[in-house]
């Protein structure tokens, strides 16, 4: 079929008027134009459009030219003299049509008007004849991106035609370096320094990153930073240049070689050949570090597999570059038995600044006897410079960091980033205050004013009232710019790519920078055939594609780099041809999208681009104003002219306009004056009546008429010029593009169409990203087929005594010839004789669950598989299992009549008859505390059947450092002594005492026991210095005494009260070890395991108290 299309080159679009097939053009004019009379014939043109070409068709050759299908039919009447169809188009497309006698037509053959051009399908310059501002660009179309690589973010190195960034608003960067990572060791480890430079100062910095990670997480980070202030201190941590000598790094030592024979045999008897290694030093080096590095550890291995030290000698040796003549610089030897990896460093200074050369010899001798790991490699060498590594007038915003290498960080930092924020002079709506602004006024101020200009602009030469309208216009739509300049760009492309995010564009009158801002505006003069001459137009007819996508850095996701695709308008169906565009200083997704629909916009409503010579010296427009088009080349119903004089509200004009019955119509003109703020412009429209005809005379209905000037002889016809038509088809609101300069003081205007529409349509736009994911989406096949069991067994109990719980593991995979999609297998069990089935699930086509269950519960089983979608399949058979069968049956609980339990000093002694098991446990609680299974477990004894176990508890060499009461006692008035008691008679308070050998801060356990008391109380002391003693013992029996020795303790007492009536023995003091049992009365428990590791119940308790 053949697309026909009635075209209006001031419409948006053309008009489609149908679909045809096997005609020929005559009869598609005749189609779209019925009965057109033949002076409309004579101003019709008719154009054949197919992909790269566009033919215009001559009027004699009408009826012999039949369409191709898929070729586009452009059919349109020019209003009076047309103008060059072939001026209106810029862009080519594609020439496919045929002639009814098969021979090709061609443009010679016919006279046709053949335009050529580049067709924009994979690049298509954004409506670039009649866009008003520049297609935003990168600047110098960066390929960097803030430097994020496909493995994250990427620390660069500074490139020859590298420049200092400078970020602008708020956005993430990788710095390159400022100075490569350098090495240094303390201990045995490896620490990295490395410098950055984020770019022109000042800038706030925060939310440091290696790589994702904050550098909060790493521990052993150093980090300083500098603003790029002017009053910026040196960092501390960096104060050197250290300069690498890329060769060395990696190099091995090698050890003394035996020399070669000819045949590259070793020489027996000869003595061994060093293998020293020679490295050049930067020039203007003062100093030199080198980093020795034994990746395996340095170590012998000895024949019982044990390891021992070993010895590494290394010399270094210094020359002047170009003489003979080696010094020795030092000899080192390093020494260690160590298998983890380490590292040494040496540093010293050169004699002068000379340029100089080492030399590094393995002097350690090879060893066949013995198994040594003494591989040594050069880590790195360094030249150093004592010069601060950075020089510049200009501040910079840079970050130093002091880094141990870790896992995260092996032995370099490249991709440190960061976020960093600009402060800059910025328009609150009232005033300018430093603050961080992304604002596009804000920062293109910066960009005249600040010192990245080599030249800044001063306050005078800087329009900051159209600078200030910019920032409210950015402020109100939302705009904003977010990016970092990174490469070498002009002035002019810089701030064109600022505004360009503010839908503006930088200006310059001769005098001040100032801004166009892209958006409706009153029309401050007139074009048309009276105030200019020379008029030309173009058209752009590309082929648009079906979506185009994005790359911009998120803020919303760390600013990581996304991918967005947006839909052209009205595009519907498959997207197959798509399109690159740059949103620069766009980090918001939302804004990108719509400022991307705006530019579409563009491409649909502003194709055209007019052309008009005025004369230069009384033009009133300036680029980016809005000017009314009136040539009844484009419309025929519109006019032009001068006023020829005004009587009343009859105005008189000196060319002719035709009016209709039925339509509204109005004359303008252009008043040109000044006020309080300066020259001005507008266009004025004076209603008129409608007189159908044509008439040099109109009736103004309003109150206001035209001023008219009186014609002079000699002097500027300065009568007012007016354009005229139907009331909103007077003129053609236009945007000013370019001004060139002309020939004999005129100059060029170029003219694209205001199409004030598209601010309405970006505003009722609603953001819709369209995903190049497509496909048909295919519905899973369900499952066919029930799962199979792999495998059930049951797992020894964690706690396996008493009613065991034990864990049932049930195995199970997809049946392989099943042909649905298996997502999940269900596993349904239940004990036997229930009717409710449980489930648990098996995520995936294989795998196992755990169950829970009693030994020897008989339970069912069966399984069911879940296809991607949810649905079951057929269920298995159930099938039986009893938990815990395969397991032999649990012992019998130890009878505690069989255990005797003798307690003593910090332990208890056992003697335990064993029936059966293989394994005794032995439980221990407080007497009087809740029995816990699991942490009252005190030991597991392996035994067998018939055996009589001995078992201590505690530490059985316990002996009292003290005899009991006797003769080594001393008593004091009111003790008596008899035997192994002392007796205490009522009257005064004395003591009891003995000397003990006490160490200080060491607890000491014993006992005391109370008999015959009627009255009072004793307490047991350490004394003799620091001292320590018990509460007051006033109940009859046997007390236990826990005291810790202090300084100078050498003796226990025991102190009565002066109304104490009773007597003491038992007496006993030990020192605690870590070994003893608790003291006080211990509950013991017990209970075997049998082979399988199935328990016994616990048995009862044995209480036995332990002093």
């Amino acid at each position: 079929m053949t697309a026909v299309l009635k075209y209006d080159p001031i419409s948006s679009q053309p008009e489609h008027v149908g679909d045809f097939d096997g005609l020929s053009v005559a009869q598609l004019v005749d189609a779209v134009l019925p009965g057109a009379a033949p002076e409309q014939l004579d101003r019709t043109r008719v154009l054949l459009a197919h992909r790269d070409t566009l033919v215009m068709v001559p009027q004699d050759a009408w009826a012999r030219v039949y369409p191709h299908a898929g070729t586009r039919v452009l059919i349109r009447t020019a209003s009076g003299d047309p103008v060059s169809v072939g001026a209106w188009l810029s862009s080519a497309i594609g020439q496919s049509f045929y002639l009814a006698t098969g021979a090709s037509l061609g443009g010679a053959a016919l006279n046709a008007i053949l335009v050529a051009g580049a067709l924009a399908t994979t690049g298509l310059l954004v409506a670039a004849m009649g866009a008003l501002m520049p297609k935003p660009q990168q600047p110098g179309e960066q390929k960097r991106k803030n430097s994020y690589a496909a493995t994250g973010w990427q620390n660069d190195a500074p490139s020859e035609d590298q420049c200092v960034p400078v970020p602008m608003g708020e956005i993430r960067v990788a710095p390159f370096y400022a100075m490569f990572p350098t090495n240094y060791v303390v201990g045995d480890d490896l620490y990295i320094s490395a410098m950055f430079c984020l770019g022109v100062g000042p800038l706030n910095i925060s939310d440091m990153r290696f790589g994702d990670a904050s550098v909060d997480d790493y521990q052993d980070v150093q980090i300083e930073t500098r603003s790029g202030l002017p009053d910026d201190v040196p960092f501390t941590l960096i104060r050197k240049q250290y300069v690498p000598e890329d060769d060395a790094s990696g190099s091995e030592l090698q050890q003394p070689e035996a020399p070669l024979d000819q045949q590259g045999e070793p020489i027996e008897g000869e003595p061994e050949e060093e293998q020293p290694q020679v490295y050049g030093i930067a020039s203007r080096a003062t100093g030199v570090r080198v980093i020795f590095a034994w990746r395996s550890g340095l170590y012998y291995q000895k024949s019982d597999g044990d390891t021992g030290y070993t010895t590494v000698t290394l010399r270094i040796d210094q020359r002047r570059r170009g003489t003979e003549t080696w010094s020795e610089v030092v000899t080192l030897e390093y020494r260690n038995n160590q298998l983890k990896g380490f590292f040494r460093q040496y540093e010293w200074d050169l004699p002068d600044r000379e340029r100089w050369e080492v030399r590094i010899t393995n002097l350690t001798t090879k060893d066949g006897g013995t198994q040594r790991q003494n591989t040594t490699h050069i880590h790195a060498l360094y030249s150093i410079r004592p010069e601060y590594p950075i020089a510049t007038d200009t501040p910079l915003a840079l970050v130093a960091i002091n880094a141990k290498s870790q896992s995260q960080l092996d032995g370099t930092i490249d991709s440190f980033n960061a976020l960093v924020s600009r402060p800059v002079q910025s328009w609150d709506g009232s005033a300018w205050s430093e603050a961080v602004s992304d604002n596009p006024a804000d920062l293109y101020r910066y960009a005249l004013q600040s010192g990245i200009h080599p030249y800044p602009v001063a306050d005078e030469a800087a329009n900051l009232e159209e600078i200030e309208e910019f920032a409210e216009f950015c402020t109100t739509q939302g705009l904003t710019f977010n990016g970092d300049i990174r490469e070498q760009v002009s002035l002019g492309q810089l701030l064109s790519t600022i505004c360009a995010a503010g839908r503006g564009a930088p200006h310059h009158d001769g005098a001040q920078w100032g801004v166009i801002i892209d958006r409706p505006a009153n029309v401050v003069d007139h074009i048309s055939p009276v105030s200019s001459w020379g008029f030309e137009a173009d058209l752009e007819w590309p082929e648009f594609p079906h979506a185009v996508w994005f790359e911009f850095q998120d803020a919303a996701f760390d600013h990581e780099p996304e991918t967005v695709y947006v839909l052209w308008p009205g595009h519907t169906g498959s997207v197959t041809l798509t399109e690159q565009w740059e949103v620069p200083g766009k980090t918001n997704r939302t804004e990108a999208m719509r400022e991307v629909y705006r530019r579409m916009l563009e491409a649909i409503y502003r194709r055209e681009r007019f052309y008009a010579l005025q004369e230069g010296p009384v033009r009133p427009a300036r680029r980016g104003d809005t000017v009314l088009l009136s040539q009844p080349i484009l419309r025929e119903t519109q006019g032009s002219g001068r006023i020829v004089a005004v009587r009343d509200k009859l105005v008189v004009l000196n060319n002719a306009v035709t009016m209709v019955e039925g339509q509204s119509y109005v004359l303008r003109t252009v008043e040109h004056g000044e006020d309080e703020d300066g020259p001005f412009s507008a266009s004025l429209a004076y209603p008129v009546m409608t007189v159908p005809g044509e008439t040099r005379t109109l009736y103004v209905t309003g109150d206001d008429v035209p001023s008219v000037a009186p014609l002079v002889d000699g002097e500027p016809d300065l009568r007012p010029m007016f354009v005229f038509g139907p009331v909103g088809e007077e003129g053609f609101h236009c945007r000013v593009v370019d001004i060139e300069p002309a020939e004999d003081m005129a100059v060029r205007l170029s003219l694209t169409l205001a199409a004030e529409e598209i601010d309405a349509l970006v505003e009722a736009w609603e953001p819709e990203e369209w995903s190049p994911i497509s496909g048909v989406i295919l519905p899973d096949f369900p499952v066919t087929l029930p799962p199979l069991f792999w495998g059930i067994a049951t797992d020894a109990p964690d706690v396996p005594f008493g009613t065991v719980e034990c864990l049932v593991r049930v195995s199970a995979r997809e049946d392989p010839a099943e042909t649905g999609t298996l997502r999940a297998i269900t596993v349904e069990h239940r004990l036997a004789g229930e009717t409710t089935w449980q489930a648990a699930t098996i995520h995936g086509p294989s795998g196992a669950v755990t169950l829970t269950y009693n030994l020897s519960d008989q339970i069912e089983l069966r399984l069911v598989g879940v296809s991607a979608g949810g649905s079951l399949g057929p269920y298995s058979d159930a099938i039986a299992f009893t938990v815990g069968d395969e397991f032999a049956p649990p012992s019998d609980a130890p009878d505690v009549g069989s255990i005797t339990a003798v307690s003593g000093l910090g332990h208890v002694a056992f003697q335990i008859a064993i029936d059966e098991g293989s394994t005794l446990v032995i439980f221990r609680t407080p007497d009087g505390d809740a029995f816990d299974v699991v942490a009252d477990e005190i030991d597991r004894i392996a035994v067998r059947a018939g055996q009589t176990l001995s078992y201590t508890d505690g530490d059985s060499t316990r002996m009292s450092i003290i005899a009991d009461i006797g003769g080594s006692w001393s008593a004091g008035g009111g003790w008596v002594i008899s035997g192994n008691s002392a007796s205490h008679t009522p009257g005064s308070a004395s003591n009891l005492e003995i000397s003990a050998d006490l160490e200080a801060s060491e607890t000491y356990r014993g006992a005391v026991t109370v008999s015959g008391r009627t009255a009072g109380n004793i307490t047991v002391k350490l004394t003799g210095g620091q001292s320590a003693s018990t509460g007051a013992i006033s109940e009859n029996g046997q007390t236990l005494v826990a005291l810790v020795a202090g300084f100078g303790d050498d003796r226990v007492e025991i102190v009565a009260s002066a109304d104490f009536d009773g007597s003491v023995s038992g007496v006993s003091l030990y020192r605690e070890t870590a070994a003893c049992a608790p003291q006080g009365a211990q509950d013991y428990r017990f209970a075997v395991l049998n082979d399988d590791d199935l328990g016994s119940d616990v048995s009862g308790q044995i209480t036995t108290t332990i002093i």
